[in-house]
């Protein structure tokens, strides 16, 4: 998922997921941004690879660095920070940096997307 890049999809902030291998195999997860790369896979542990996944992601790119907050819809809708499987902000200490762009946008390599839409953020300070 790129947020804040060019049209292009390139120079903004990054999420990269990746499912590996077959059975109870965990989700993986990166952050990328400005030559940055950020290893957020232990975040991901519960959330099982093979089963279908809906997340929640919140992109506040107007902080410094940018602070991401990712939930696992899967257990409901609670968009606090405490209930997030990845918040930058606590966890790792903000993010590799900012986009520096306007569009928003996801890249698929054998997935399927079911829904994407740009709103309001989940949460706020």
């Amino acid at each position: 998922m790129a947020s804040h890049a060019n049209e292009s999809l390139n120079n903004g902030f990054e999420i990269e997921f990746l499912r590996q291998g077959k059975g109870n195999s965990s989700l993986k997860g990166k952050l990328f941004a400005q030559g940055q790369t950020w290893e957020v896979t232990n975040q991901f542990d519960a959330i099982h690879a093979d089963d279908f996944i809906q997340l929640q992601i919140d992109v506040h790119n107007d902080e410094s660095p940018s602070h991401i907050i990712i939930w696992n819809r899967s257990n409901g809708d609670d968009f606090s920070e405490g209930s997030a499987v990845l918040n930058s902000a606590e966890e790792i200490d903000g993010s590799p940096g900012i986009g520096v762009g306007t569009r928003w946008g996801v890249k698929l390599n054998n997935g399927a997307l079911f829904r994407a839409e740009k709103m309001d953020p989940k949460f706020e300070e």
